[in-house]
């Protein structure tokens, strides 16, 4: 798994070189467990809004949440399922952004990507930041995992959020010492940096505060 300091490092250089569409598809691929290829299918329509509303505040409709593999476009996911969905219920701030994805024409690819855009810039963003392995599996392990060792959420949401069939699945997940194993392995500067931006994530994000170039590879 990636832990989350390492994928927010290789976040903060994609903003420091202005790309970010692929922050964001970095970003919310962590976020959500996406395999390796969701993020390139993605488009505005499997991006659902939130219902506001005042009568909603306690509601799970006031989130946005992503489709995945709708019925109506006939592509079933790698387990053979349709109308998989997962929340983005964990941070708020990133609604202006999804707002400004979902205005796009709908044939569109959600964030802008070439085929295969998205594996080549995390592995060489990886590289720059002395990062090995580099796959883009490790984000959907990496989200996975933090959610359950900082208690974010429980076992049975995370296999949910996952799209798991069985517990077994979630075996490989949620152990401490296999993300400090790859912490441990990290440089000292790609810690660093995913630190400022945990700290910083929403203003960083809008370009609000730049990031220390002292920080950058």
């Amino acid at each position: 798994p990636m832990p989350r300091l390492l994928m927010l490092a290789v976040v903060a250089v994609l903003l420091s070189e202005s790309k970010v569409n692929l922050a964001l598809a970095i970003y919310i691929s962590f976020i959500c467990y996406l395999r390796p290829g969701e993020a390139d299918s993605l488009k505005p329509c499997h991006l659902v809004s939130s219902l506001a509303s005042p009568n909603m505040l306690l509601s799970t409709f006031r989130f946005w949440g992503l489709l995945l593999h709708p019925v109506e476009l006939g592509i079933a996911s790698k387990v053979g399922l349709y109308d998989e969905t997962v929340l983005l219920d964990s941070d708020p701030w990133l609604e202006p952004f999804l707002a400004m994805l979902k205005k796009q024409p709908a044939n569109q690819q959600l964030f802008n990507l070439a085929a295969g855009e998205l594996k080549l810039e995390f592995r060489r963003i990886c590289t720059t930041l002395g990062l090995q392995p580099t796959e883009l599996y490790q984000l959907r392990h990496g989200g996975a995992s933090d959610d359950l060792l900082s208690k974010k959420r429980a076992a049975l949401d995370v296999k949910q959020r996952g799209r798991w069939r069985s517990d077994a699945s979630l075996t490989r997940y949620g152990k401490a010492t296999r993300v400090l194993c790859e912490l441990n392995k990290a440089p000292a500067s790609a810690i660093s940096l995913g630190q400022w931006m945990e700290s910083n994530l929403p203003i960083a994000f809008n370009h609000r505060l730049s990031i220390p170039s002292v920080l950058l590879p």
